[in-house]
């Protein structure tokens, strides 16, 4: 039996997995049971056939889990099976990243995205070191009996080895191994030392044939690129000291050309039935493209499913990583990770203009990478999974786009450090397509010198992009102005010059409210705005922090956009509660092209509690420009004498494409309201309170005031004077008579009436018609 379970969906178009899967080191076999289910966009994978393994490294990379042993196939047919996690993945404290399922039958593999494992410490037992855990040969042993048995009847049918049949084979097998090592080039008398140019004398050696090249410590001039082979029978692999540095010191394309040239004939030892021809790995080492190589390492259109890993790289022109399409599909199916791209005074020449990694396809992953000063950090014409990642833009570098990726985007723990865009889906040909971006915590920050003569925009794309983000948070220049800078910024599908109120996808969570105050005294009105748009997650946030109102004051809650042709009308339902959870009033706004409501009011606005007092109130107030968008203010507001306007609080309701835009910051001072507001107050219908608690006094009922109205459930204070209320009881007697009417309404409605002349009366509201008895006094006994 579990102690926890994980319902996981893994599908082709958007992976919903828990992060993480919590164990803790020594938890059992089976103490975590994952319930999968594998789909293709929505449809269901058969998995008829089909082998399921879990692949995977410890959290501190020590060792291999490779285990099919605690899958169950629960409904082939609709993508469902189980996984019992084996005790070895908790061997190891810290977060497993590298951890897919892979599906295997005659076609090949196939492997889902990435799920993500965190091991917690544990206190109470001694924990053994890591050791490889494989159960894929034949899985976990159930049944030992049937083992046995198995052995029992191939040993009858004389199917083994003889000792010196095996002694002949295990020996064949280590020269075998032997032979298959990366050739060391300063072995070979490669110079080291950066005396002289060198690649020559490597091109000849990878020509010549070879499992691998391996670069020691050292500094190698590059006159010319180097060509390294694909088409071989075995995996080929390049391999650099961490302290190899491959220096340009001629104009070239490329330093390293992978996958370029075509071996022939591969006559090297390798098991001829199994070609790997796209299994490439290059590891390690420090390219300096001096300002004379245009990109450092380029993987070719003949090879896919490549490792590019541990390396540094500055000084190119063009690009320091490309991964050109293969001929064979769209797909990279490629691992590029623990990179450190460019360097912080990149300012200081024409590397600044470069891009840090261009991928022509997609279906890759970017783990654990630092790119400094490049003009844009990614571009990916598919989709890239990244994460662990810090782009960084800063003196005159002049970053465009941190991330262009028209293909879609996954990821997690990305830091943008004050580029223009950060995530943009802008493709070569000028337009916006509509894709995917799934993101979660993301951290945008812009330094203070940054140039601001353009805004900025977090993430940029079209209405028709499905946009997911749970977690983000941004902190803008505080020499920035009302200049448009925003966090999602929408553009219209059919015209990505013109922005968009709407969105068809978007589900945000999680924005951070506070970091955005990046203007000193005043607020950027558009880009410190959130959008309520379809399936958009709000959780409530404040938008007032109580203030007096004075006559024909108030303050803006939000704005809803102006519609235009192509849109009849826009709508919010919202919400409005007291901070101390009291619920105030429910709201519904629509705004409809060219509608005013008798020159009073540019909406309709019902209310679910209202009262005729006319005191504060909402409002919409007359179209204006805001940064390019037309919108329309809207206010809570007052027509009488001073009023006393608490803390509230927002929380959306009823989503729809053609929403509001809330602000993050809450509003702190009263503002004038447009005249077409001061002129009625029959135009909104008036705030009062309903059935939320009968021990909260819920106002001042002012002198002269008709209590017949008074029909809210709640305790309210009576204001003293000279002159009594409307339709109160006639048998009051006192000049100044003040005290508290109480009121409850279920169906029928009671009024109870107690007055500073040690006075109570009472009465009721039933009938239909409904009308109110007549006022009745407790006749009271001096105790």
């Amino acid at each position: 039996m579990s102690i926890r379970s994980y319902e996981i969906n893994l599908d082709s178009f958007s992976s919903l997995i828990p992060e993480p899967i919590v164990g803790r080191q020594g938890d059992k076999n089976g103490a975590v049971t994952l319930y999968v289910t594998v789909t293709d966009r929505g449809a269901a994978v058969d998995l008829t056939g089909q082998t399921i393994n879990l692949m995977a490294e410890t959290a501190n990379g020590t060792a291999i889990i490779a285990d099919n042993g605690g899958v169950t196939i629960t409904d082939g047919v609709n993508g469902r099976f189980d996984y019992a996690v084996p005790n070895a993945l908790w061997s190891e404290a810290g977060k497993i990243t590298k951890a897919y399922f892979s599906l295997n039958d005659n076609d090949g593999q196939q492997t889902t995205y990435d799920l993500i494992f965190i091991v917690k410490e544990s206190i109470d037992i001694s924990q053994e070191e890591a050791h490889n855990y494989v159960t894929i040969i034949d899985g976990t042993i159930r049944d030992l009996k049937t083992k046995i048995d198995e052995i029992s009847d191939a040993y009858s049918s004389g199917a083994f080895y003889s000792r010196n049949e095996s002694d002949n084979l295990f020996a064949s097998k280590e020269q075998y191994g032997n032979a298959i090592k990366n050739t060391n080039v300063v072995s070979m008398g490669v110079d080291n030392t950066g005396s002289k140019n060198v690649a020559d004398d490597i091109q000849t050696i990878v020509n010549s044939g070879t499992y691998g090249i391996y670069f020691p410590a050292g500094i190698y001039l590059l006159d010319h690129s180097i060509e390294f082979p694909y088409g071989t029978n075995y995996p080929y692999s390049i391999e650099l000291n961490a302290n190899a540095h491959i220096v340009a010191t001629s104009d070239m394309d490329v330093m390293f050309k992978i996958g370029e040239s075509e071996v022939a004939p591969d006559s090297l030892p390798y098991t001829p039935q199994n070609k790997y021809p796209e299994l490439y790995e290059v590891k390690g080492g420090q390219f300096h493209g001096n300002l004379n190589a245009k990109t450092a390492v380029q993987t070719s259109e003949n090879i896919k499913g490549y490792k590019i890993s541990e390396m540094t790289m500055d000084g190119c022109l063009d690009s320091y990583i490309h991964l050109k399409q293969s001929t064979e599909s769209f797909s990279h199916d490629a691992l590029i990770s623990d990179l450190r791209i460019g360097y912080v005074r990149a300012d200081e020449d024409a590397s600044k203009n470069a891009i840090g990694i261009q991928a022509d396809g997609g279906d890759w992953q970017l783990n654990n990478v630092y790119i400094a000063n490049c003009k844009k950090a990614v571009k990916s014409a598919g989709l890239v999974t990244i994460s662990n990642i810090h782009v960084f833009n800063g003196y005159d570098a002049n970053g465009d786009i941190a991330f262009q990726v028209p293909g879609g985007i996954m990821g997690s723990e990305i830091y943008i450090d004050s580029y223009h865009t950060g995530i943009s889906t802008l493709m070569d040909s000028g337009k916006y397509s509509g894709t995917s971006i799934m993101i979660s915590d993301l951290f945008y920050y812009e330094y203070t010198n940054h140039d601001t003569s353009s805004p900025v925009h977090v993430i940029d794309t079209i209405s028709d992009t499905s946009i997911n983000i749970n977690g983000i948070s941004s902190q803008f220049s505080t020499a920035r102005k009302n200049d448009g800078s925003q966090v999602v910024y929408i553009r219209d599908t059919t015209d990505s010059s013109k922005t968009s109120s709407i969105s068809k996808y978007l589900n945000i969570r999680g924005i951070d409210a506070k970091s955005n105050n990046d203007i000193s005294g005043s607020t950027n009105i558009i880009g410190d705005m959130l959008y309520s748009g379809a399936n958009q997650s709000l959780h409530p946030f404040t938008v007032t922090n109580g203030m007096n109102l004075p006559t024909n004051t108030g303050v803006i809650i939000g704005y809803i956009p102006d519609p235009t042709d192509s849109q009849s009308f826009y709508a919010q339902n919202f919400r409005v509660s007291e901070s101390n959870g009291y619920y105030v009033a429910e709201c519904y706004l629509r705004i409809i092209k060219g509608f005013v409501n008798n020159d009073k009011s540019n909406g309709q606005i019902l209310v679910t509690a209202g009262s005729d007092r006319g005191q504060l109130q909402f409002g919409i107030g007359p179209v204006q420009t805001i940064n390019g968008k037309n919108l329309h203010a809207v206010y809570i507001y007052n027509t009488e004498s001073q009023q006393y306007l608490p803390e509230l609080t927002i929380t959306p309701m009823g989503f729809s494409p053609q929403g509001m835009l809330f602000p993050i910051n809450s509003a702190t001072s009263a503002v004038s309201i447009p005249a077409l507001l001061a002129k009625t107050t029959d135009n909104s219908i008036g705030i009062d309170y309903v059935n939320d608690g009968m021990d909260s006094t819920k106002n001042i009922v002012p002198m002269n005031t008709n209590l017949n109205n008074q029909t809210f459930s709640g305790i309210y204070e009576l204001e003293g004077g000279d002159v009594h209320w409307s339709n109160g009881p006639s048998g009051l007697t006192g000049g100044s008579v003040w005290g508290y009417l109480i009121v409850r309404n279920q169906g029928i409605c009671f009024q109870e009436l107690h007055v500073n002349t040690d006075e109570v009366f009472f009465r009721s509201r039933s009938g239909n018609p409904a009308s109110w008895s007549s006022w009745k006094k407790f006749n009271t006994v001096s105790g």
